[in-house]
């Protein structure tokens, strides 16, 4: 997950073995009961995928909309039933702002060539 254009989004990047379609799915924490994704109070952005190094795919998806001061739950999936355990962000209002910035060089992704 990395900041989107303004603090009303956020990008969201995860590799496949598989071409499909993938979805990422996002609510308030609020709905969320007895640890249970709040499916119903959800909403869904499906991602662009793409050939990434040999056997995986690359997804990208952008989530809109978020509310500010708020914590959110999403989980990743193809969007017929198989997802991923489920994870929380959080988002901050205009005036607080923070970041992290974490870099990776893509060592191993690929052949160097010389």
């Amino acid at each position: 997950m990395t900041p989107g254009r303004n603090q009303r989004e956020m990008n969201f990047n995860w590799y496949t073995t598989t071409q499909t379609e993938s979805v990422v799915q996002v609510a308030l924490k609020f709905f969320s009961k007895c640890s249970q994704f709040p499916e119903k109070f959800s909403k869904s952005y499906y991602s662009k995928t793409a050939p990434a190094v040999s056997g995986y795919y690359h997804n990208k998806a952008v989530v809109t909309c978020l509310r500010p001061n708020s914590v959110y739950v999403y989980r990743l999936g193809d969007g017929k039933g198989n997802w991923t355990s489920s994870s929380t962000f959080s988002t901050y209002g205009c005036r607080r702002f923070e970041f992290l910035v974490v870099g990776d060089a893509q060592i191993g992704a690929g052949e160097i060539t010389r």
